[in-house]
């Protein structure tokens, strides 16, 4: 093993024993061997020790980042333990005065967000459908879980609803909490098993980190409501729940296309292939130092100054018209040596938004408020502190491998365990609230004048934003503003080279859109795919960097850098909105300077003289005895939603052909898959073999798929002979609606 695999080693085993050290005192304390400290050291002393078991051969950390990751680990724990030495007089309430939950108030609540969970889930089922139809979530979830990120229709069908879903997670813990309590007894006997529900949407989706916060969330929830008096008996829990994850992890890993052999960069570094089962998990324990480390080395990370800390309230501040964009939570890929994994545990968050100061100063300042928070939970019992101190338990046990505080659902939670907590409680209850309200305002009449104008305040300045937010940023419209950006890109693209060259095209499209939240970036596997409108293609093969973005003024602009200096390429094109022309007159004017011309085994093409009007027409001549005809290629990148709808015409004429011929166009999805071509003809026939003067042939279809690019006009490309010529002029392809 590597001086470093030895030193997480023995860092490692020292946490552990510090978490059983701690448990031990806390149940001496009479507090059970529940403690911040004792799940902060136990998550990094299990990443640390799997870190030196030598599965998978990482890129060589710096001394420098394992100084600021052990010095990170020392100021959480000085920090924990100045805030128990702090609190270790508060008063502890005995077990009968805990605070209990209304059994009616709690299954009403219970009910209340369980539904609207499945809501939620019937939302997504219902953008499933629209986009693949429904039977694609378990026929394919591989391909469902891409169009979530992908798919603009599938996020505008169920963008709205998407909020509903979090509520299972709400619901799950709800549900556990009524199972403790006993709440579901008689009549309510056959409902006590229908808590698992609020869990099932998470097997379709696919997504890991939303059953993670449910699973981690109730079993913090559940330790810190009554807290476990035997280490024994903790142990073996955390061992069996620690078990299962891994096994709902690998599981919705496999539903999802997430293994190893779909991630061959990963396969290429194991050292052994005998625990592949169990190698993408071991990666997310593992990863996030040497990720922290390519973060650290990073010559375009961005100074965000506190919004990644502090993102949801960010965000907030962003919808409601106060703030720019937000800075990208997602993290950029880095070499660690494969290119797929961007997880750099909380401290990736803590150094971009204040370098070493951050690294050590805020978990110390978490580790307190979080250990402050749960010891009153412990010694308080009441349902509030143990809402907020379980959420805290869970950004704490998650701090290893990403960052939770401040993130927009523990900050949602958070603000709804306000309301919850005082409605299911037995001493309180909504009633009781309004009436202790009411006595407030009256006794204390400045005090509640002041709140109210506070609050009026706020809800003015809220509507205030919304109403003068700016729309959100685009890329530049004009030409020479679009390749002004594209160049600024590609400044910033060649400060990553190292010294193989550029990144690979994904990892080379996160970090720079880290740099640039505003703009969204796809690496592309060929320099020639086309760019999704509002978005800018990159490609890289080591040396040489391309990018590509389109607008409706600028039209198709690719900018490419190599050692031989840069070229910047202009094509018409747009992005088809309903009433938009996409091609008009077929650039046979412009002599087809936009196009590309493939002629087949025989014939031969070129511009004619002979158009209706004096101009200039495509004229195919044709003689031989196999091969393709011809292809006339004009790619146009596209975005449309399904069921959209295109009118395809031209004006043709034939003389002595020996055969129709079919000139058409063909619609391309996201993955290169041709969804639809429209051919021109009556009934599809093509074009009859003889017409000697001009005909306008037209026809009119609905493209169900969504549509990325097309591929305009293409002549008859069969395998047989052919002879005699064909003539096409004003080919038009528009956007009509449907």
């Amino acid at each position: 093993m590597t001086p470093e695999r030895w030193v997480a080693l023995a860092v490692g085993c020292l946490l552990l024993a510090i978490a059983v050290f701690t448990s031990l005192r806390s149940q001496r304390r009479g507090d059970g061997v529940l403690t911040t400290l004792g799940v902060f050291c136990l998550v990094w002393g299990i990443a640390l020790v799997l870190f030196a078991l030598p599965l998978v051969e990482y890129s060589t950390t710096s001394a420098t980042v394992w100084l600021m990751v052990y010095g990170s680990i020392v100021t959480f724990i000085a920090g924990s333990l100045l805030a128990e030495r702090h609190f270790r007089k508060l008063p502890r309430v005995e077990e009968s005065g805990r605070q209990r939950p209304d059994p009616r108030r709690l299954r009403n609540t219970w009910i209340f967000f369980a539904v609207l969970g499945l809501v939620g889930f019937a939302a997504y089922v219902h953008a499933v459908d629209v986009v693949l139809g429904w039977r694609a979530i378990y026929e394919d979830p591989e391909l469902v879980r891409g169009i979530q990120t992908t798919s603009l229709q599938f996020s505008d069908t169920y963008g709205p609803w998407k909020l509903l879903t979090y509520f299972n997670q709400i619901a799950f813990v709800l549900w556990t909490l009524g199972l403790r309590e006993r709440v579901f007894q008689g009549r309510w006997r056959p409902a006590q098993s229908l808590g698992v529900l609020s869990l099932v949407p998470f097997l379709f989706t696919g997504d890991r980190t939303l059953m993670f916060a449910a699973l981690v969330w109730a079993g913090a929830f559940q330790l810190l409501y009554i807290p476990p008096n035997r280490l024994r008996r903790l142990a073996l829990g955390t061992a069996v729940a620690a078990a299962s994850l891994v096994v709902i992890f690998s599981f919705l890993g496999n539903r999802v296309g997430k293994t190893v052999e779909s991630h061959p960069e990963i396969a290429s570094v194991l050292n052994t292939r005998s625990f592949d089962s169990v190698a993408l998990p071991y990666v997310y324990a593992t990863a996030h130092v040497p990720a922290f480390a390519g973060l650290v080395d990073d010559p375009i990370r961005p100074e965000t100054n506190g919004e990644l800390t502090f993102n949801s309230a960010i965000k907030v501040l962003h919808a409601l018209g106060f703030w720019g964009e937000p800075a990208e939570m997602v993290g950029a890929f880095y070499p660690i040596p494969f290119e797929t994994f961007n997880n750099y545990s909380w401290l990736g968050v803590f150094y971009t938004d204040f370098g070493w100061f951050g690294v050590l100063f805020l978990p110390f300042l978490f580790a307190f408020i979080s250990t402050t928070i749960v010891i009153r939970a412990i010694r308080r019992r009441t349902l509030l502190s143990v809402w907020t101190g379980s959420l805290l338990l869970y950004c704490v046990a998650l701090s290893f491998d990403v960052y939770k505080f401040f993130d927009t659902l523990v900050s949602e939670y958070l603000l709804v365990g306000l309301v919850i907590a005082p409605l299911i409680r037995s001493d309180l209850g909504p009633s009781e609230v309004i009436r202790r309200l009411r006595q407030t305002a009256r006794l204390r009449p400045k005090l509640a004048g002041f709140l109210a104008g506070a609050a009026a305040l706020v809800v003015g300045l809220s509507l205030w934003g919304v109403l003068t937010a700016d729309a959100p940023e685009r890329l530049p419209e004009s030409r020479q503003d679009l390749i002004k950006k594209l160049r600024t890109v590609a400044a910033l693209a060649e400060r990553t080279q190292r010294k193989d060259g550029f990144p690979t095209p994904e990892a080379l499209a996160s970090q720079l859109h880290v740099n640039d939240p505003a703009t969204k970036f796809v690496g592309r596997h060929d320099a020639l795919d086309l760019p999704d409108p509002e978005t800018i293609s990159v490609f890289t093969d080591g040396d040489k960097l391309t990018l590509r973005a389109v607008s409706d003024s600028a039209g198709f602009i690719t900018l490419t850098k190599s050692k031989a200096g840069e070229k910047i390429t202009i094509t018409a094109g747009g992005v088809a909105r309903i009433g938009d022309e996409l091609i008009a007159n077929g650039g046979f004017n412009q002599r087809l300077r936009h196009w590309s011309y493939t002629p087949g085994e025989v014939g031969s093409g070129s511009l004619s003289k002979t158009d209706r009007e004096g101009g200039s027409a495509f004229l195919f001549v044709g003689s031989g005895f196999a091969g393709s005809l011809a292809l006339l290629d004009q790619a146009l990148p596209v975005r449309t939603s399904a069921n959209a709808c295109f009118t395809f015409s031209a004006w043709v004429r034939s003389s002595n052909l020996s055969r129709p011929v079919y000139v058409w166009v063909s619609f391309i999805d996201s993955d290169g898959n041709s969804v639809l071509q429209m051919i021109l003809g009556r009934w599809g026939a093509g074009v009859a073999p003889v017409s000697t003067s001009w005909r306008r042939l037209s026809t009119r279809a609905i493209v169900e798929d969504e549509v990325s690019s097309m591929r305009v006009f293409a002549l008859d490309t069969g395998e047989v002979a052919i002879s005699g010529s064909l003539e096409v002029d004003d080919l038009s392809l528009k956007r009509t609606s449907c």
